[in-house]
């Protein structure tokens, strides 16, 4: 998905690839040639263990910005997998799938957690439930 707004890429954390492109570059850019020429180079992040006592998901950005700098994610997509993902919150994968931005990076992406997949599978199957009786 591409959109225009900077936390486009926040859906990343629902395992989409999703990218902001800035409302300016969107609506000065031609439509065909919006989304940039080539293909970003793809980091994977393995994370393992769990989030200790008084750490949050804000903190693995922290840690990748001090490891990394706010531009070595420029023409990048995060990609975090690994053991480490099973413990995170949905609401933890959104907040580093949001934050990617500050390292630059084009997007953030990552797996999303089972308690989603089975929603997305049930509205898949069945469809949205404030939907029922209405036309589709």
């Amino acid at each position: 998905m591409v959109g225009s707004d900077s936390h486009t890429c926040a859906a990343g954390s629902m395992g989409m690839l999703a990218i902001g492109v800035g409302a300016w570059k969107w609506l000065w850019r031609s439509p065909a040639s919006r989304c940039g020429s080539g293909w970003p180079e793809v980091w994977g992040v393995r994370l393992t263990g769990e989030l200790p006592p008084w750490v949050s998901a804000k903190d693995v950005i922290l840690e990748m910005l001090r490891r990394h700098g706010v531009a070595d994610g420029v023409n990048r997509i995060i990609e975090y997998y690994g053991p480490g993902l099973a413990g995170l919150s949905a609401m933890d994968r959104h907040v580093i799938a949001n934050m990617g931005a500050e390292l630059g990076a084009t997007t953030t992406v990552s797996r999303a957690g089972p308690r989603f997949s089975r929603r997305h599978d049930r509205v898949a199957k069945n469809g949205f439930p404030h939907a029922k009786g209405r036309d589709r």
